[in-house]
């Protein structure tokens, strides 16, 4: 992988992230891309879609729960009688839907990201990059595509 060229004139000294840990990889996000983190037993209402457990509930609004393991290439991981999930808010063209929600392994942790931080390009579509925090490879995934594949989920 290449490096990512940086103009640290249009660079923010630290970005507020959060790292997503999902079965098979740590994702990075800006915190501003999710809206709510909790953990829920609520049963989906089920479609039969890989990408989708189903149809959850929050805060009055229906929302699908997507495995991002499928999005990027693995298996679905079970549910599970309670699970954790991260709330995001769409961002994209696709932004009426206003939210999706993400199964995660394990509860997510606050970081700073820096200009120290080592980024490359990612080879995969629905990666942006790579990069190396503290020590830890994490992965940015490209939410524009992953609200693509949302929106065209079966209502």
């Amino acid at each position: 992988m290449k490096p990512l060229r940086q103009n640290p004139d249009t660079l923010p000294a630290s970005i507020s992230c959060l790292v997503l840990p999902l079965t098979d990889r740590k994702l990075l996000v800006p915190n501003t891309a999710v809206a709510e983190v909790l953990l829920s037993s609520e049963e989906p209402q089920r479609i039969d879609h890989a990408l989708c457990y189903g149809w959850i509930t929050w805060r009055d609004q229906r929302l699908p729960l997507i495995s991002l393991e499928v999005v990027l290439g693995s298996h679905r991981p079970v549910l599970g009688d309670s699970y954790r999930i991260a709330v995001f808010n769409t961002i994209g063209p696709r932004a009426e839907k206003g939210f999706f929600a993400v199964r995660l392994g394990a509860i997510p942790q606050s970081i700073q990201v820096t200009q120290s931080g080592v980024f490359e390009e990612a080879t995969a579509s629905r990666l942006l990059m790579a990069a190396v925090v503290d020590n830890e490879r994490l992965w940015v995934p490209n939410l524009e595509l992953v609200e693509a594949e949302i929106a065209a989920l079966p209502s």
